[in-house]
């Protein structure tokens, strides 16, 4: 009967007090999708139009994630932001894409990039991936990079180069990021112009005022952290709310449910004569 109360106490503690818990013997990862996927539909679109025009956002606040939580920002120079307009012409096999293009007003120049800016709390073993095409005269060279903090960038991986024009290439596929991109309040990918030839072979594009980058099927997912021990919340495995008082209590353990039943046995009292 001792022991059968002093477990009935010990779960109190537990489900009550979770800061005087033991910490879980290894943390309970669940695979839910993507932190963020950017997937921009083309049907009903015009050539040319901005893609704000179908809500998807904009260049200054960021183009949305259609799945998750995170922004899309694209700059021809590395300074002002670029706008991203459905293509004039479509690329072999999916129609006009979403693209940022140079222009009389907005020439290349050193430092253009297509950056992906979202937060990572909670979020652990993180990947990306992203489709890249370009023009004859659009960049040809693209280097995977990320930040903490917006300003010192590291490169990830090697360059990655198209190899034609107008074709929609998977670039980067499940590219694993540095640990040190997990669980951060932001995190910045960045997909940086490199080098200075173009998909046609031209070389010196920084300055010209034509060529194209589009981008679609951006993605950058991963495992999520649950906290069950700790009280946080777990997506896949909910916690079930525990009523004490009937000394019925319930805990969930890698995702089952353990109900234990602490009922007091009644005990004949005596009288001394």
């Amino acid at each position: 009967m001792k022991t059968m109360r002093l477990i009935c106490a010990m779960l109190c503690v537990l489900l009550f007090c979770p800061q005087v818990a033991a910490a879980p013997a290894e943390d309970v990862k669940s695979a839910v999708g993507a932190v963020a996927y950017f997937s921009y539909d083309n049907t009903d679109a015009v050539p040319e139009d901005n893609i704000e025009l179908k809500g998807y956002g904009d260049k200054d606040k960021g183009y949305n994630a259609t799945q998750g939580d995170g922004d899309l920002y694209a700059s021809v120079d590395g300074k002002e932001y670029r706008k991203l307009e459905w293509t004039k012409d479509g690329y072999s096999g999916v129609g006009i894409q979403p693209a940022m293009t140079g222009g009389a007003r907005h020439p290349w120049g050193e430092g253009a990039f297509l950056e992906v800016r979202l937060s990572t709390v909670g979020w652990y073993d993180l990947t990306f991936s992203a489709q890249l095409g370009a023009t004859n005269k659009g960049p040809r060279d693209f280097q995977l990079q990320y930040s903490l903090d917006g300003k010192s960038y590291t490169n990830v991986g090697e360059v990655q180069s198209l190899s034609d024009n107008k074709l929609m290439e998977k670039l980067f596929v499940h590219v694993p990021l540095p640990a040190e991109a997990e669980n951060v309040e932001m995190l910045y990918i960045r997909i940086a112009v490199v080098g200075d030839e173009t998909v046609g072979g031209m070389q010196g594009f920084i300055g010209t005022t034509s060529g194209e980058v589009a981008v679609n099927e951006v993605m950058v997912d991963g495992s999520y952290l649950a906290e069950i021990a700790e009280g946080g919340t777990d997506i896949s495995f909910p916690r079930i709310p525990v009523v004490i008082g009937a000394g019925i209590g319930a805990v969930a353990v890698a995702g089952i449910v353990v109900v234990i039943v602490c009922k007091k046995r009644k005990t004949a009292k005596t009288e001394e004569k």
